[in-house]
């Protein structure tokens, strides 16, 4: 990973019985997460999620957008557009 860092949008779909990543929907990836949306549970879990998908430490993940919102903009440092567009499609099948 370089010095790099990419922005991706993403549609939190909590309390999942399924946690997990879909095929991409627009502009944005469908993540599920178990957590609900309480206590920033959900939002640290889909941050958990994402960072383990594209196998970044959960610190280089922050929400840039969207924190009270389904719909997120995260900010993944040390990671390419192109690696982190892969990682994600390789894990939503």
């Amino acid at each position: 990973m370089g010095s790099e860092a990419v922005i991706i949008s993403v549609k939190a779909q909590t309390r999942s019985s399924r946690p997990g990543i879909g095929p991409r929907l627009g502009d944005e990836w469908p993540v599920r997460v178990s957590a609900a949306p309480v206590e920033n549970a959900a939002n640290r879990s889909v941050i958990i999620l994402v960072a383990e998908i594209l196998g970044a430490a959960p610190s280089r993940v922050e929400i840039v957008a969207g924190a009270r919102s389904t719909h997120k903009r995260l900010r993944i440092a040390g990671i390419s557009q192109a690696e982190a567009e892969d990682r994600l499609a390789k894990a939503a099948g």
